[in-house]
């Protein structure tokens, strides 16, 4: 799985819906839309837009064996960025009915620059997750109310 918003063919909310709603398993307080919080069209993204928000992205029976996860985010300033934080956690499940946890990373959605900057966070697994397996990459809103995912990618090297 690999998307990147506003990038063709994914430059708008409509594309980006289309090509990340078939991996969401379960999401309560995120949103995939344009963020005009700055009163400016902003850029499409999946959007935190309540306190505690949970998103999880689900792929079953991978075809390949997974080593990364990269993903995509902004960080901005401002009353609407304070405090913004993310817990990722990436799960695996291979025959079992139960999901292990294989790490989690936390990631900061304000800086001190008055401007909004698109990082990216590189997640190596300290196991592989092996071919046949279904994997889960949880995001949970645990500070501030807000944070911007744009582009997340799931790689075997």
């Amino acid at each position: 799985m690999a998307w990147i918003a506003n990038m063709n063919p994914l430059s708008t909310v409509d594309t980006l819906r289309r090509a990340v709603n078939p991996f969401i398993g379960y999401n309560d307080g995120w949103k995939t839309e344009y963020d005009k919080s700055t009163g400016k069209a902003g850029k499409p993204g999946v959007i935190a837009k309540k306190k505690g928000a949970v998103l999880q992205f689900e792929l079953s029976d991978l075809s390949i064996p997974l080593n990364i996860l990269t993903i995509q985010y902004l960080r901005s300033y401002g009353e609407t960025w304070e405090g913004s934080e993310v817990l990722i956690t990436v799960r695996r499940k291979r025959i079992l009915p139960d999901w292990t946890k294989i790490t989690t990373t936390q990631l900061s959605g304000i800086h001190d620059a008055k401007t909004s900057i698109a990082y990216d966070a590189e997640i190596h697994f300290p196991d592989e997750i092996e071919m046949g397996s279904d994997v889960q990459v949880e995001i949970q809103l645990t500070g501030g109310t807000t944070f911007k995912i744009i582009g997340m990618m799931l790689c075997s090297r």
